[in-house]
C-alpha cells in the first residue's frame, strides 16, 4: 500500500465511477452515487468507492432485492435495509466483478414486480427522537442514588 495505494485506490474510484454511469435509471430504485443523509441536522456521508440505491415510495423492500442479487447472482451487498441497498467496491475488484455489479443491477431493474411487497415503515423525523434533557451529564452521574 505505501508503494502502490494511491494507484490503487485511484483504480478502485474510476472502477466506481464506470460502475455507477453504467448503472440503470430505473422506477424500481433512485440510484443515490454513495451520498446518504439521515437528516437535516446530520452530515451527509460520501463513499466514492461505493454505490447506493434507494426506492422512497417503492412498494419493494431493499432487503428483499439484497436477497435477490444473492439468490440470483452470488453478489452479497455491502449493506441493506427497508428502504436501501449498497454495495462496495475494493482494490481487489477489477473490469469483471464491476461488470458483473452493473449487469446484476440491470438484471434487478427488470426484475423488480417479482420481488415480495415490502412491509410499511413508519420513520420518524430525527427531531422527534430527540429525549428531553432533564438533568446535565455531569450531574446525573454525580448524583445520589434515590435523590431527585
Amino acid at each position: 500500500m505505501v508503494e502502490h495505494g494511491h494507484a490503487l485506490y485511484d483504480d478502485t474510484l474510476a472502477l466506481a465511477a464506470s460502475v455507477r454511469a453504467r448503472s440503470p435509471a430505473s422506477t424500481a430504485c433512485t440510484y443515490t452515487g454513495g451520498t446518504t443523509s439521515a437528516g437535516a441536522a446530520s452530515q451527509p456521508t460520501w463513499t466514492p468507492s461505493g454505490s447506493s440505491s434507494t426506492s422512497p415510495g417503492s412498494a419493494r423492500p431493499a432487503t428483499g432485492a439484497a436477497d435477490w442479487l444473492r439468490e440470483h447472482h452470488q453478489i452479497n451487498l455491502h449493506l441493506s435495509d427497508h428502504r436501501r441497498v449498497s454495495a462496495q467496491l475494493g482494490h481487489a475488484d477489477d473490469e469483471h466483478t464491476a461488470q458483473t455489479h452493473a449487469s446484476a443491477l440491470r438484471d434487478i431493474a427488470a426484475h423488480a414486480d417479482e420481488l415480495r411487497p415490502a412491509p410499511t415503515v413508519e420513520i420518524p423525523d430525527p427531531h422527534q427522537l430527540q429525549l428531553e434533557q432533564v438533568l446535565l451529564p455531569r450531574d446525573a452521574f454525580f448524583r445520589t442514588a434515590g435523590s431527585a
